[in-house]
């Protein structure tokens, strides 16, 4: 893998998931406190960066950004008696607590960023999260903190291990000795958030040493790394809480009723006191990964409380849940185990869908963050309410209701001045109400760019000097993430969009017409950074991300490339070498049409990319691409594959060395398939089905399609071969006009066969060729889409999952296999269909015991992992999970849905697997 260019750094580090973009003079990778403090005695001026998901433009700036969570993302140690834990600023949040679930421990603030926000983040935010009702802020849990702060001077500050320095700078003692004797003569309390609202970032936190000398360390966390950049972090930790779980979805006809409703649930002390409104719950019908978790929405109610009870035993959960009573919710469901988990991820995916919103006008994170006491939660929404209509405005509420705390959003179209005219006067407008009520400006999202603007008139010249003062005292010269908190610029600089810009005119092959053209449909990507998850957690996307933990590989990483360079250079945008960059390691998983809440399908953009880059095309990439012709050499089969294994062809072809190359298969076997099960011998069977054989498996696996058909027959179907290439490696690598061509002989051949056996279902046995036309084929053929959703198309593996339950199946006709079987499943299949219909069908037809590898791409993906500059990256991504199951599993039979998935596996294990089918027969009863 190559180093990264300065361009690639610059715009990819260019943006976090505000709605501000400044492009950094360069982009730095410490992997140590000594390299953070040779950077910082650089002189250069520094924003310190851990996952780049502040939506304050926090990490955005016009110096040197420092990525502290490329390398420094250690877990140090963990004190199980003392319940604390050390740690580097890069530690996602869900990691460390996967980390510690096995010692009954864990961090409670919980944002819904969890997955992937890192702990330097959330201390320079100082976040909170859903779970603060039950388990305080990021502040109340900081024990210790080791930074180096703008004297290039390593200091260590309450308990942690460190060989920093304890003293602070004689001007931060000299300040806070000023700041003391102020506080008690003038009165600068009154000038604060409400002592009660426990979230609360507006500015520095300095009121708390007014009330505590010896609160500093506190006072550092929500700072934004404006005094310091972290380089150690020690935590409090907290008991994982009450096992048995429920949520409680409470429904409500207007907005003010599920607010005034919030003190009362308060007192029954939850958990987790959550909201979201029609808006937010609109936005998931369409979403592949959540329109279904959203099945106990009861009518169409304005706002949804969302309150989580707990209990340590099943008994007392009842009990809670029968206490837990509100009389003006119109419906009430409960959700438990897996569906209550559900429910959570549905809140926690809101910012990303509220994305999906069709046009240019978007819900902004400006006014997002307000925190009031729940005791005026009502009041303070009605007014807000009415200063909302005053802008003409409907606003988008999403809220940790029980802690006060509103991520209220308008909906802007920041591409115009008027969109921009009206985030100032709404922003102004709502600091305003929000000091009229004694609340917060910043709950937990901190101040950046957006908030800080409106510090100075939030608290008056009375406390605002004192914070411009706090602030030169640890940083004289201004160099520590400067215009974060105090000297902000103006709020509507640096914005993401050019104000009344002339859209680029991109031409392209895939219409991208429902998005609004491609480009807007790469704007769809608000930076959220949810394809920043990591291998543990099972995700699909991104495996590139995964594999090297380089932003620029994450799909974020590409989409800020992408807009960058095509909004600057149009068309001619594609071409530009950073890009080149970027798009390298999407192996095309489809994993962000699924998992992304914006929607965001990087799979289709990389095809497009690769199309208008097409003059590039070595040899390679047309051989490739055009697969499928091999099918018209398959007689020579006995005199080919030596020339196709062989070191000149790898050379030749850009074929690593150490990968081996699938031989074409006798075409005699196909012959007698397609003979043998032709449509015409299908025709008037009640349970016919047309089983659509690609090119993959004509070419190299052909024995498998006499499998699936014994198979089948044996479950009462009458199967149907039609043979067609799918054109899957056209598609993937941008061969678009080809691969219409090639969707446009394949649906013809389905639609006859379908007119024949009465649209009988249309099964494939590769799911990268048989989902190309459930995905690509409607862009592709959109005159054709609407056959396309008639049909049903799908794996076989969904087909039987679908099927068997519905169906009386014979008795005997398999082998019971009770031993483990480990499953793969194809991305495509993961992404498009279910992870669990290959699981499904080995235990209702085999009662086999199975265990699914959940992982991202083995890596192959087609040609990706063949190439010699991807071999690397390809290894990687196996090693992760997969590699690591496959030596450890100790059973006989390893089933891998996808060829590739199957070659990747020979390639890099001692196991080989086999399909379902493979896997199904071998049990038939002869």
């Amino acid at each position: 893998m190559t180093k990264p260019s300065k361009e690639l750094l610059k715009r990819t580090y260019a943006q976090d998931a505000s709605i501000y973009q400044e492009t950094p003079e360069a982009v730095a990778f410490p992997k140590s406190a000594e390299d953070v403090v040779a950077l910082v005695r650089s002189g250069a001026r520094l924003i310190p960066r851990a996952a780049g998901t502040s939506l304050a433009g926090q990490v955005v700036g016009d110096g040197t950004v420092l990525d502290t969570g490329r390398y420094m993302n250690a877990i140090l140690q963990v004190n199980i008696e003392e319940r604390w834990a050390e740690i580097q600023p890069g530690v996602v949040r869900d990691e460390l607590n996967h980390h510690l679930k096995e010692h009954g421990l864990f961090f409670g603030p919980n944002t819904s960023t969890s997955n992937r926000c890192m702990m330097g983040g959330m201390v320079g935010n100082n976040s909170s999260g859903s779970t603060s009702i039950s388990y305080g802020t990021t502040r109340e849990k900081l024990l210790g903190l080791e930074l180096v702060t703008a004297d290039g001077v390593l200091r260590a500050m309450g308990d942690i291990q460190s060989d920093g320095v304890r003293d602070i700078t004689s001007a931060v003692e000299n300040w806070m000795t000023q700041w003391s004797e102020a506080w008690s003569a003038q009165n600068l309390e009154s000038h604060f958030p409400n002592p009660s609202i426990h979230r609360r970032n507006t500015g520095y936190a300095i009121d708390l040493i007014g009330n505590d000398a010896d609160a500093l360390l506190q006072v550092m966390c929500g700072s934004e790394g404006t005094l310091g950049i972290t380089t150690k972090i020690r935590v409090a930790l907290d008991p994982l809480p009450p096992a048995h779980v429920a949520v409680v979805a409470l429904h409500y006809r207007r907005m003010d009723e599920a607010m005034g409703a919030t003190p009362k649930l308060m007192a029954a002390k939850p958990y987790q006191l959550e909201l979201m409104d029609r808006i937010i719950l609109e936005c998931t019908r369409e979403s592949k990964e959540y329109s279904s978790y959203r099945e106990f929405v009861q009518g169409d109610p304005a706002a949804i409380l969302l309150v989580e009870v707990r209990g340590s035993t099943k008994a007392e959960l009842t009990e809670n849940l029968a206490a837990l009573q509100c009389e003006r919710s119109y419906a009430r469901a409960e959700l438990f185990g897996n569906d209550s988990d559900k429910v959570w991820k549905l809140r926690a995916a809101g910012l990303g869908l509220l994305s999906n919103l069709p046009g240019d006008a978007k819900p902004v994170a400006c006014i997002e963050d307000t925190a009031v006491r729940i005791e005026v939660l009502q009041d303070y929404i009605q007014e807000f309410d009415q200063l909302m209509q005053g802008f003409g405005q409907e606003s988008v509420y999403y809220a940790h209701a029980g802690a006060g705390e509103l991520h209220l959003r308008p909906i802007l179209n920041l591409k115009t001045s008027e969109g921009v005219r009206l985030l100032y006067e709404i922003s102004k407008a709502s600091a305003e109400l929000v000091k009229k009520y004694g609340g917060s400006l910043s709950g937990e999202h901190g101040d950046g760019r957006v908030r800080a603007a409106f510090i100075k008139d939030f608290y008056g010249p009375e406390v605002y000097p004192w914070m411009e003062s706090f602030k030169k005292a640890w940083d004289p010269e201004n160099r520590l993430n400067p215009g974060k908190i105090v000297g902000a610029k103006p709020m509507e600089e640096d914005l993401r969009y050019e104000v009344n810009r002339k859209e680029p005119a991109l031409d392209t092959q895939f219409p991208f017409s429902e998005e609004g053209g491609f480009l807007r449909a790469v704007e769809k990507c608000n930076g959220s950074g949810d394809c920043r998850r990591l291998p543990y957690t099972g995700a699909l996307m991104c495996p590139s991300y995964m594999a090297s933990r380089d932003e620029w590989d994450s799909t974020r990483g590409r989409a800020n490339v992408l807009r960058s360079v095509l909004t600057e250079q149009s068309v001619e945008g594609f071409k530009a070498p950073e890009l080149a960059e970027a798009m390298q390691h999407c192996v095309g998983c489809k994993g962000c049409t699924k998992e992304c809440p914006s929607g965001v399908d990087m799979a289709a953009m990389k095809s497009e990319y690769l199309y208008q880059n097409r003059s590039n095309r070595g040899f390679a990439d047309r051989a490739f691409a055009n697969f499928h012709k091999s099918l018209s050499y398959q007689g020579l089969w006995r005199f080919i594959n030596p020339i196709l294994k062989s070191g000149v062809t790898k050379r030749l072809m850009g074929i690593h060395p150490e990968r081996s190359v699938p031989g074409l298969v006798n075409p005699a076997y196909m012959k007698a398939y397609k003979k043998g099960y032709s449509v015409e011998s299908a025709s008037g069977h009640e349970r016919a089905v047309i089983l659509w054989v690609d090119e993959f498996t004509q070419a190299n696996d052909p024995m498998l399609v006499g499998k699936a058909c014994d198979v089948l027959g044996a479950l009462g179907y009458s199967p149907a071969v039609v043979c067609s290439p799918s054109g899957r490696a056209a598609l993937s690598g941008g061969f678009l006009p080809e691969s219409k061509e090639l969707a446009k002989k394949a649906l013809k051949n389905l639609q006859n066969a379908t007119k024949m056996l009465k649209n009988a279902p249309i099964l494939g046995l590769e799911a990268s060729a048989v989902l190309s036309a459930v995905d690509e084929y409607p862009r592709l053929l959109p005159n054709q889409k609407a056959w396309i959703l008639e049909q049903k198309i799908a794996t076989i593996d969904k087909f039987l999952a679908d099927e068997l339950p519905k169906i009386t199946i014979p008795k005997e006709v398999f082998e019971p296999y009770e031993k483990e079987i480990l499953l793969h499943v194809h991305c495509h299949q993961k992404s498009l269909e279910s992870a669990g219909d290959t699981a499904y069908v080995l235990q209702l037809l085999l009662g086999a015991k199975v265990e699914r590898v959940k992982s991202s791409c083995c890596g192959m993906a087609g040609s990706y992992g063949m190439k010699r500059e991807n071999y690397e990256m390809s290894t990687k991504m196996a090693e992760l999970v997969l590699l690591p199951k496959i030596e450890a599993f100790e059973g006989d039979v390893v089933v891998a849905t996808g060829t590739s998935c199957r070659h990747q596996i020979q390639d890099l294990s001692s196991r080989k697997a086999e399909h379902l089918m493979d896997t199904l027969w071998a049990q038939l009863v002869q």
